[in-house]
């Protein structure tokens, strides 16, 4: 049986070659993960806003659809952000709760225009009437929802209209 010579440039990587490797991902990886982790913490708070977002216009339609009326509260500055989703088959009088949210650790409501309309709890409401209306101050109510964390958007700013449009920037 015959053995095949490798010549001198067959054999291998060079030690410097290797190092040089080494050297290119590490360079990459300093790079690479600063910016992977604000991606991420900006999504923490993007699938938040968007959870949010989803359970207004849920609410919403849950109130035209079993002609009650819905109502969505919160605690502004509590951290982390949390809500509660109520139902009232009875034009207010009593109200069942749904579910209750609580959002990612760094992310909660800021400011708000929204006021405690129904509870008498002093916590800001969002009330969905039966025909998909909204109770909004001035025709259009805002809820900001923020992150401290450093990332490129720090908040987002929900709105709701009167007519029950909900928009999220």
């Amino acid at each position: 049986m015959m053995s095949k010579r490798f010549s001198a440039a067959e054999r291998g990587y060079t030690l410097t070659e290797m190092l040089v490797v080494v050297a290119i991902v590490g360079i990459l990886s300093l790079v690479a993960v600063p910016n992977f982790i604000s991606m991420y913490r900006s999504s923490r708070l993007k699938t938040s806003m968007r959870q949010f977002t989803n359970d207004l216009r849920g609410a919403r339609q849950r109130a035209v659809a079993n002609y009650s009326m819905v109502r969505i509260t919160f605690s502004p500055d509590a951290k982390p952000g949390s809500y509660e989703i109520l139902e009232s088959r009875d034009r207010g009088a009593n109200w069942t709760t749904l579910s209750t949210r609580t959002m990612q650790n760094e992310v909660y409501f800021t400011s708000t225009n929204f006021t405690d309309t129904v509870a008498g709890d002093a916590k800001p409401d969002i009330v969905f009437d039966r025909d998909g209306t909204a109770v909004a101050p001035g025709g259009v109510g805002t809820i900001e929802v923020k992150s401290d964390l450093k990332i490129p958007v720090p908040k987002y700013t929900v709105s709701v209209r009167t007519t029950g449009k909900v928009a999220a920037q």
